[in-house]
């Protein structure tokens, strides 16, 4: 896709590239940390032995478990894969009719690597074709996963997949998307284009 841009996809940072604005909106949050002091003074009543107890008490280090890294998570590739295959997919999912405005505004040309990472709460999709350098598809999008469906939020809609890692192959089903339609062409025959055409493997 290293002439097109698909409002969303790597369409809105990519000169060319034209097919939906992907800039996600990051909310900045802020903290309040409350300090309290303490008196180091032991009240009359209280024993040596209570105040080692409670000194003891307070000083137990707190355990907590890191949360638990998704099989879906990490770095995966596909491909290469052709404009051709990509509109034999769209084809097989009922969607011919869009085949040639596809083709017309497609997220890239010629044979092309997919690389998706899916790590630290972001959705990135990039494509390479041949000697040129990695070009933004799919990108700056926020990901929640619950079970086998993972949905990515652009600013301006999400895509829901239900996915599959078998070892080291993760293979996506398209469910749906809210997001617009571009030129007339729903969002899902670029969805399925692009994650349903090839299996991805993994690459960490």
């Amino acid at each position: 896709m290293s002439n097109i841009v698909i409002k969303g996809w790597a369409v809105a940072c990519a000169a060319p590239l034209s097919w939906r604005s992907a800039a996600v909106a990051v909310a900045a949050t802020s903290m309040l940390l409350v300090g309290c002091g303490s008196d180091d003074s032991t009240p009359a009543s209280a024993s040596p032995d209570d105040a080692a107890s409670s000194s003891a008490t307070s000083e137990a280090p707190a355990t907590s478990e890191a949360p638990a890294v998704s099989p879906l998570e990490g770095s995966w590739q596909a491909g290469p894969i052709s404009l051709e295959e990509t509109e034999a997919t769209i084809r097989r999912h009922g969607l011919g009719r869009y085949v040639k405005d596809y083709r017309d505004n497609a997220p890239f040309f010629g044979d092309t690597v997919l690389t998706l990472t899916i790590e630290n709460g972001a959705w990135d999709l990039y494509g390479k074709s041949g000697d040129g350098q990695p070009a933004p598809i799919d990108y700056d999008a926020e990901y929640e996963i619950d079970g086998d469906t993972v949905v990515f939020h652009h600013s301006d809609g999400s895509n829901t997949y239900r996915w599959q890692v078998d070892h080291d192959t993760l293979t996506l089903h398209f469910v749906q998307s809210t997001l617009p339609g571009y030129r007339g062409i729903p969002d899902e025959v670029f969805q399925r284009a692009l994650y349903m055409t090839d299996a991805f493997t993994r690459q960490d």
